[in-house]
């Protein structure tokens, strides 16, 4: 049976005026795997932490098999229903939608992802009051040939 990890970080800061705080679920690497029929275990245990809203850092599916996009999807479309949900690509997810054979398939992805509510961040970023408060959520896709490794150049900074 697949086992997901939960680790919680407290982060204490001047720059947060609500009392109660603002949480917030990160998901990411997720490669297609459900836990539980249609992630239910998954989904649960979020909803049992009460986030304001839910971050997904990408890799949702397998770059190549197009048929976990529709995991992701099932899980995502659920979060969106009782949370705000930002979204940025991880490389599987920029890879599927440059890759000729496998482009539609991704694009009919995030075109049901936006129809959900979903925030897809592609170089994008998007301001947001939690708890009175304001955050700035980005996301920020690599050209193609920061991902060949180990031949992958240096970034370099401007």
């Amino acid at each position: 049976m697949n086992k997901f990890r939960i680790k919680k970080y407290e982060i204490h800061t001047e720059k947060i005026q609500s009392p109660d705080g603002v949480r917030f679920v990160l998901i990411a690497d997720q490669h297609g795997i459900s836990y539980g029929k249609d992630n239910c275990r998954l989904l649960d245990t979020i909803h049992g932490l009460k986030p304001d809203a839910v971050l997904v850092a990408g890799d949702m599916a397998v770059r190549t098999q197009p048929d976990t996009l529709v995991t992701a999807s099932k899980l995502l479309t659920a979060l969106a229903e009782k949370f705000p949900v930002y979204y940025a690509l991880g490389n599987h997810e920029y890879k599927m939608s440059l890759n000729g054979e496998l482009r539609e398939y991704y694009q009919k992805y995030e075109k049901a992802l936006k129809r959900a509510g979903i925030h897809i961040l592609r170089n994008t970023r998007e301001h947001a009051l939690f708890g009175g408060d304001r955050f700035c959520f980005y996301g920020l896709e690599l050209p193609i040939e920061y991902y060949r490794k180990p031949k992958s150049p240096s970034l370099m900074q401007k």
